[in-house]
């Protein structure tokens, strides 16, 4: 296994994809219509496709959804696992949620432009059925640099 650390995360091989250039991530950006935040960005060139092995997200609730990966940013690739707004969009968000992550079992880890473009907070969106239901979209961090500061935990503990 291949392993590398970001910002006290530590990140897997997962996907098995080539890493993004900055090229690469330019050229998502420009297709998706948004800027990716700074961090968000920095991530990608080091652990696209890559799993944390010590993120822990745990709602209020108790739920812990879990989490896959971090999405890869090769739009034209045919494999799964990519940055995407197209099923979100289907399921009547609009193209502003962008899903960087899954869980696995349907939950999708976002980051929402719809009302913050410039500095989009992390949401989870739930399977609802009803499409489009505000019900199903829960807001977990203010940005990203939040999102890895709230769920990244000592790898003693992970």
């Amino acid at each position: 296994m291949n392993y590398t650390t970001f910002k006290n995360l530590q990140l897997e091989e997962y996907l098995y994809e080539d890493l993004p250039s900055e090229a690469d991530i330019n050229a998502a950006e420009a297709i998706l219509k948004v800027s990716f935040p700074f961090t968000y960005r920095q991530l990608l060139l080091v652990g696209a496709g890559w799993s944390p092995m010590n993120l822990r997200v745990r709602l209020k609730s108790g739920y812990q959804p879990g989490f896959r990966c971090f999405n890869h940013v090769f739009l034209d690739s045919d494999a799964g696992h990519k940055v995407n707004v197209s099923e979100l969009e289907a399921w009547g968000y609009g193209d502003r949620l962008l899903q960087f992550a899954d869980n696995g079992g349907g939950v999708r880890y976002c980051l929402d432009y719809r009302f913050k473009p410039d500095d989009p907070p992390v949401v989870l969106v739930f399977p609802s059925e009803e499409d489009g239901s505000e019900d199903a979209v829960t807001k977990i961090a203010d940005h990203f640099d939040d999102f890895l500061a709230k769920y990244t935990v000592p790898l003693n503990k992970a």
